[in-house]
């Protein structure tokens, strides 16, 4: 049997591009009723107003103006001719309004329909209106010939090139004259910033001409009685301020401008200021805050005058003396400081530097000034060890060492051991020493007995102890064993009030320069 197969036409594969264009145009040719395609879109066209003239801006004639024209398969002009003097706007509006003939569906040309054109894009639409059509530029007689839309076309893709052009020159020259203008307003704001440090160094530079009419650095500060240096070495002693006032007991003033010798008192008073203040201390017919105020006066006194010699020395140890005994550390504070300096002073004589040497470090083991300690031992060492090795100063290093090591055996034995003025120094931080031995003890023991505390602690007997527990609300912790018989004895509960004493230690707060809390 013969195979059957479906008879397809071949494939017109490989036809070149020019055969299948002949054979399009020998179909057109044999048909009469072929009307041409209408001319493809032309891109935006220039527009040049009446009287503008291409050649003349570019410099000559026109190169594109009289270039060939090449037809295409329709027939049709390209457009490669220029017609740029062509005056677009030369047009009136009436023959900017003409329609163009509108083919049927069979391609016969129908005529004019009334209220429609054509705008430069091909597109027909309503009839615009005189305002519109005057406003619409672009608009071109669609009747006209198809080189002149073309031309019309370019010349308007000319113009849109020049626009740019200008545009982009205006904005050049716009960013030069900003540029210029930031210049200008750089230039003002540096000469304006350039005025103002003048007027500000002309300013400074016054004060500075009349500060050196009077130094007031290279002055003395009368002002500060806490001062711990002083600068009377810089004056002339023999033109110092010497005082007229003659009563013997004046309140304290602070000074707030030069003092004024009318309300100073010379030597001769102060002496008989100090007799009587040290004759109402023993008898004890003045209070402290009376006397304080009136060892004030007497060290301003002094000091306007710049007068540094032993009655100065003892003025200042006596002030340090009551105000130890009163419990003002801040006071005593400021009177050693200014002994520490009138003790280097080789025109004095160093008396009792032993003592006042074991309240320096007594009062550095108060603010827990570690440093000072170590450096004041090493300097008694070297440049003065007949002061290092007196008892007082000894039993002072001592119990500063015991209290770093956290050895309270040894501190408390130290501490009922001392005899001066310096235990007063102790009994500021005494409490918090207290508090500190106990949260050794509380970590080493579950219960302690109260007597071995009262020896510990160095108690004057149990109930000062118990006393002293009552007052930090510690007393709860404390239980009495085997009431009623011969061993009865009393304990604290150290596992319990552990964590109630750690809290009160941490709780304490240390003691600045000025012995305050």
């Amino acid at each position: 049997m013969g195979s059957t197969y479906n008879e397809v036409s071949p494939l017109a594969l490989g036809k070149s591009r020019n055969q299948r264009r002949s054979k399009d145009q020998k179909t057109r040719d044999d048909d009469s009723s072929y009307v041409p395609a209408p001319p493809p879109e032309s891109p935006p066209l220039r527009v040049e107003p009446p009287g503008f003239n291409t050649a003349s801006i570019m410099g000559g004639s026109d190169p594109l103006q009289t270039a060939p024209t090449k037809r295409n398969r329709n027939g049709i002009n390209n457009a490669t001719s220029f017609m740029a003097s062509v005056p677009a706007f030369s047009l009136p509006n009436a023959q900017l309004q003409r329609s163009l003939p509108i083919p049927s569906a069979s391609g016969t040309i129908l005529e004019p329909q009334a209220g429609k054109s054509m705008n430069i894009y091909g597109g027909a639409g309503p009839l615009m209106s005189s305002t519109k059509a005057a406003n619409n530029k672009f608009q071109v007689p669609l009747d006209s010939s198809v080189e002149t839309r073309e031309n019309f076309g370019l010349a308007r893709v000319q113009e849109a090139h020049l626009i740019k052009g200008n545009n982009k020159k205006r904005k050049m020259s716009n960013n030069m004259k900003s540029s210029k203008q930031l210049k200008e307003d750089a230039s003002a704001s540096s000469i304006e910033e350039q005025e103002r440090r003048k007027k500000r160094a002309e300013k400074f530079r016054t004060s500075r001409d009349n500060s050196n009419n009077y130094n007031f650095d290279n002055d003395e500060n009368f002002a500060n009685l806490n001062a711990i240096s002083t600068k009377s070495h810089k004056f002339d002693k023999n033109n110092r301020i010497i005082g007229l006032c003659q009563d013997l007991e004046k309140s304290y003033l602070r000074l707030t401008s030069e003092p004024n010798p009318n309300l100073v008192r010379p030597l001769t008073v102060l002496k008989k200021t100090y007799a009587l203040l040290m004759n109402k201390h023993k008898k004890k017919k003045a209070s402290y805050q009376y006397l304080c105020d009136q060892f004030k006066s007497m060290r301003q006194d002094l000091r306007v005058q710049m007068i540094e010699n032993q009655f100065t020395v003892k003025v200042y140890e006596s002030h340090a003396r009551i105000a130890l005994e009163n419990g003002d550390i801040g006071e005593f504070n400021q009177c050693q400081s200014r002994l520490i300096v009138l003790f280097e002073l080789s025109s004095i004589k160093a008396s009792f530097l032993e003592e006042f040497t074991s309240y320096r470090i007594l009062y550095y083991t108060l603010t827990e000034d570690n440093g000072n300690i170590n450096m004041l031992r090493l300097e008694l060492i070297k440049k003065n060890p007949a002061v290092f090795s007196n008892r007082m100063v000894k039993t002072a290093f001592d119990l500063a060492h015991a209290r770093l090591m956290g050895d309270y055996h040894n501190f408390m034995k130290i501490y009922v051991s001392l005899e001066t003025l310096g235990k007063k120094l102790v009994d500021a931080f005494i409490e918090k020493e207290y508090l500190r031995s106990l949260v050794t003890i509380c970590k080493s023991y579950n219960q302690i007995n109260l007597d071995f505390l009262v020896s510990e602690l160095k108690f004057e007997d149990k109930e000062a102890l118990i006393e002293w527990f009552r007052k930090r609300e510690l007393n709860k912790f404390l239980h009495i064993k085997n009431q009623g018989e011969e061993n009865e004895y009393q304990l604290l509960d150290t596992k319990a009030c552990r964590h109630a004493i750690v809290r009160q230690y941490s709780g304490s707060k240390a003691i600045d320069i000025r012995g305050q809390q």
